[in-house]
């Protein structure tokens, strides 16, 4: 979340934002970076996937910071759907991701690597891919405190994200990034 509200480009077109997370340290870390811009955002702890978020209300949604990566792909129909039951006919729908296989090839070498975390350095190991149901595990090991999450992360590739978006949304375009993606979609 933290990243993906970090810009106040919204909040300067007058939008009202509501961001939605699991973690609460990401909240708290995204509330007072907020709160230094003096923004108003309201913050919802909760799973995207069970959260009532109301049907047809919302103008935009953003899904900043790959976050896809949490959602088995099981799971990703039901978060469409539940995105596009919040839009407006006409509203907009804009998701960020990462090539998933690049990103597998990237995270695997090298296999151990020590980076800066918001308030730690973390070592992040990769522990492995699973063809099989294409995730991959990683684990994180925060330095001040040795806690440590082992996660499993699922690969997204753009060609597939269109062909599960269309099924409900008109796709837009695609904007390369620096190392991602940004797909605009549209309910009609």
């Amino acid at each position: 979340m933290w990243r993906r509200l970090n810009h106040p480009f919204l909040e300067e077109q007058g939008a009202q934002i509501t961001g939605i997370d699991l973690a609460p340290g990401l909240i708290a870390l995204t509330r007072e970076e907020t709160s230094k811009r003096g923004a108003k955002v309201d913050f919802i702890q909760a799973n995207v996937l069970k959260y009532a978020l109301g049907e047809g209300v919302y103008d935009l949604a953003v899904c900043f910071g790959n976050p896809l990566t949490d959602f088995p792909h099981q799971s990703f129909p039901g978060f469409r759907d539940r995105v596009f039951n919040t839009r407006k006919s006409g509203g907009f729908f804009i998701l960020e991701y990462i090539d998933g296989l690049k990103r597998v090839a990237w995270l695997s070498e090298p296999k151990e690597v020590i980076e800066q975390g918001f308030d730690s350095q973390i070592i992040r190991r990769f522990k492995g891919y699973d063809p099989a149901n294409s995730s991959y595990k990683m684990e994180y090991c925060r330095l001040s405190t040795n806690e440590i999450y082992e996660v499993t992360e699922y690969v997204y590739i753009g060609p597939l994200m269109r062909l599960l978006m269309e099924v409900k949304f008109e796709f837009i375009q695609s904007l390369q990034l620096d190392h991602s993606f940004l797909d605009v979609y549209i309910k009609h």
